[in-house]
């Protein structure tokens, strides 16, 4: 049977384009049912259970420590659906290690009905928006934030931890299909938010009925209202800054020459430019990780070039299947985008400098490769 929310789409002239999607929909797997247009309001319990101790190992001191660098490689652990527990204890550690509990008091069986949610809320039939990529964007974030940058420094525990929510957030319900996608074929997500960063504000969206849902951040003694505020301003803002097409202006908001860390916005767009790093950096990790993560984009791009044709519609060349090199690809990725967003990242974390290092050193891999 159809949810509601299928049949309000059908009935309400919902564009062709919406009719592959729906098949997906109602032929998705039970523990990643999404749609576009009630989830938000629907948010069944998490279909998965938190791993006991009985039933499934704790993490061992050196897999907690493992988690403090840009080494961890998520690709052999999400490879086996019965490691995934492991994925979930090591998401507790780093936000127990950010002073949920500690700081924030955030009972422990809240914190893990929030995370498995999370979980739930990722399609693994994507081929790259799922939850191995916010896994790595999330783990990312945290090493940014608590080894390399020095921002422990200079921003409040709150603040950083609401970066690691929308790092963990930032791509929730993601359906394997961009921006231009939506709004071109006027998906039921884009007539939502206007045309407007479509993608994002629906993650954005869906990250706050879930923080509503589990109570993550409210109601709790040592949390004032001023605190939740800010705390939802910056998961709000950061899920919204991960929009690539909004690089350009976020850029120009940034006090690149003279950050002043009293103030809550400078502190607010630090987070916001460590979380949009974290979003992009598959290509900061050596080149062998790097690899692993592009032929997961291109795949992605492909089925949207595919459900494009099959619209009528001319796919790009990067969605074209047999067209693009990848080497050329990730060398116009790293160039156009991460290097200047991580040199903006940099002016205002110096330490940051060691990822624009190494965005060179896999620049000159993937133009090595190119040449065979």
């Amino acid at each position: 049977m159809e949810s509601g929310a299928i049949e309000y789409l059908r009935q309400n002239g919902v564009p062709q384009l919406m009719e592959s999607l729906l098949a997906d929909i109602v032929n998705a797997k039970p523990q990643r049912p999404y749609d576009y247009i009630n989830l938000l309001t629907l948010l069944p319990p998490p279909t998965q259970t938190w791993p006991e101790p009985g039933t499934f190992p704790s993490l061992t001191t050196e897999e907690k420590q493992s988690c403090h660098n840009l080494l961890f490689n998520v690709f052999p652990i999400y490879a086996d659906a019965a490691q995934h527990p492991k994925l979930l204890l090591y998401l507790e550690y780093m936000m127990q290690t950010l002073g949920a509990k500690n700081t924030f008091s955030i009972q422990t069986s809240t914190l893990r009905n929030f995370i498995l949610r999370c979980y739930d809320s990722y399609d693994d039939r994507v081929p790259f928006h799922n939850f191995r990529h916010v896994f790595n964007v999330a783990q990312t974030y945290f090493v940014f934030a608590t080894e390399q940058s020095g921002a422990s420094n200079v921003l409040k525990p709150i603040e950083i931890f609401a970066g690691f929510v929308a790092a963990l957030t930032h791509d929730l319900g993601h359906p394997g299909t961009n921006n231009p996608f939506h709004v071109a074929t006027q998906s039921a997500i884009a007539m939502r938010y206007n045309n407007i960063s479509v993608l994002e504000n629906y993650h954005a969206a869906y990250a706050m009925h879930i923080l509503k849902k589990e109570n993550l951040m409210e109601n709790h003694a040592v949390i004032s209202p001023e605190d939740v505020a800010c705390f939802n301003e910056i998961v709000i803002s950061s899920i919204l800054a991960t929009d690539v097409s909004k690089h350009k202006s976020l850029f120009a908001t940034l006090p690149l020459q003279d950050p002043d860390w009293t103030k809550a916005e400078h502190r607010r767009l630090g987070i916001m430019m460590l979380v949009e790093c974290a979003d992009i950096s598959n290509e900061i990790r050596s080149h062998s990780f790097s690899e692993m993560w592009a032929p997961l984009v291109e795949e992605e791009f492909f089925r949207q070039g595919d459900r494009e044709r099959q619209l009528g519609m001319k796919p790009k060349p990067a969605f074209t299947r047999g067209e693009p090199d990848i080497a050329s690809e990730q060398i116009g990725f790293i160039t156009y985008l991460c290097v200047p967003a991580y040199k903006a990242c940099t002016a205002l974390f110096p330490k940051m400098q060691a990822s624009v290092d190494a965005l060179e050193r896999n620049k000159e891999a993937w133009e090595k490769m190119k040449k065979k």
